[in-house]
């Protein structure tokens, strides 16, 4: 979806959705959807716990503003989540000249003399006793997915539930020196309370759980975007 706003001008969008991506612009954007309000850079992105009927949009720049941005039923995935390898092309072709390769006259190779050959005797070759072979012992082989969040300021996002989730390792940080304690809690949860996770001032918060279960992180900053760094092992 594009819309252009003026300085401080609101839009209201009768669209249903549950995540806001603000996918291009030139100021930040106030969403207000209910009793939810954010305000999102360009390039972040916000999943509420409920889902909306329509939503209000408001340029909070002073310069007008050609936004482009999507509203989803559900949680969304950016393609810079997931490594791509891209084929540029070959620059540099070769060309091979057929013609000006050199001939091989097969008259001129060596004639190999079968009966010169050494003889192998079977009877000397050493017996291999196989109860001396190692034992092979199978290891369980762990998969990782890094995944990234963006939490607006007073703002939270759900982390889905992973069938097979063995670990998730949840890291918070911002590069303000202003210290944020975000959140970590369960999905039930509708205000902003549970584990600790701190992030800024120089730190970087982590938190270990081992589940498959969905998660909510809170961000109670009025003025400092969060990044959701987390690994998850299956």
């Amino acid at each position: 979806m594009k819309i252009t706003l003026q300085p401080d001008q609101q839009a209201q969008i009768p669209q249903r959705g549950q995540t806001v991506v603000y996918l291009s612009g030139e100021t930040d954007l106030l969403f207000e959807a209910g009793l939810s309000r954010f305000r999102i850079p360009a390039g972040g992105q916000v999943t509420l716990p409920e889902v909306f009927e329509s939503i209000s949009v408001k340029n909070m720049g002073s310069v007008e503003n050609n936004a482009e941005f999507l509203l989803i039923e559900g949680e969304y995935s950016r393609l810079s989540d997931v490594s791509i390898v891209q084929i540029q092309g070959i620059t540099n072709a070769i060309t091979a000249n057929v013609a000006s390769l050199p001939a091989v006259q097969i008259s001129q190779l060596p004639a190999v003399e079968v009966e010169s050959l050494p003889s192998v005797q079977v009877s000397q070759l050493p017996a291999v006793e196989v109860s001396e072979l190692p034992e092979v012992v199978k290891k369980d082989v762990s998969n990782v997915l890094t995944t990234t969040y963006t939490v607006a300021t007073e703002s939270v996002v759900t982390i889905p539930a992973k069938v097979g989730r063995k670990r998730l390792v949840i890291q918070a940080y911002t590069p303000s020196l202003n210290t944020t304690i975000c959140r970590v809690s369960d999905t039930a949860k509708t205000s902003i309370e549970g584990q600790i996770l701190a992030a800024g001032g120089g730190l970087l918060g982590e938190l270990e759980h081992k589940h498959a279960a969905a998660l909510k992180v809170w961000n109670p900053s009025e003025d400092d975007v969060i990044e959701i760094i987390l690994q998850e092992e299956f």
